[in-house]
């Protein structure tokens, strides 16, 4: 995922790990599975970029 947040900053960066899925519904979405979901938010910087995000099944995510 880093070459591509590299590439293209501008972009949410959404990495689903093995048997997990998100359930996009409207604006959110909720991490369903047996693993973790990685978010790169570009719209919460800091001095080094963008901040990322760990989530477990059951957490939830505005877009």
């Amino acid at each position: 995922m880093i070459e591509v947040i590299e590439a293209h900053p501008e972009l949410l960066g959404i990495g689903i790990d093995e048997d997990t899925a998100i359930v996009v519904r409207g604006d959110r979405f909720e991490v369903i599975g047996r693993s973790y979901v990685l978010i790169y938010d570009n719209q919460t910087t800091t001095d080094a970029g963008g901040e990322f995000y760990f989530l477990a099944p059951g957490y939830r995510y505005n877009l």
